[in-house]
């Protein structure tokens, strides 16, 4: 038996496959294939954009967007020392819904 002690991804971080989506994933050869980005391009050498993928639903039922995914990175860059040490981000825009 396995007991989960919190879906919090930081704090277990075997449920992370359990309760999270990734915007990205790996192949096997480790290129990048979309997931719930549906595509990217870098607009500078400080700009990425990522398109998202539309008529996503969490388990509740509300829909998927852009701004969920700046509050789940801003969250994460902020609770989790080794992420915010790592990355370089500086701002994440929403342009709409599904663009950021």
């Amino acid at each position: 038996m396995w007991a989960i002690q919190s879906v919090d991804p930081l704090v277990c971080e075997e449920t992370n496959e359990l309760v999270t989506e990734y915007m990205v994933k790996c192949n096997n050869n480790f290129s990048l294939k979309p997931y719930l980005a549906t595509s990217w391009k870098v607009i500078d050498d400080n700009t990425w954009e990522f398109k998202l993928r539309e008529n996503v639903s969490f388990s509740n039922g509300d829909l998927f967007t852009a701004k969920d995914v700046k509050f789940s990175l801003e969250w994460d860059i902020k609770n989790n020392n080794k992420l915010d040490q790592l990355t370089k981000i500086e701002c994440i825009n929403v342009l709409d819904d599904h663009i950021l």
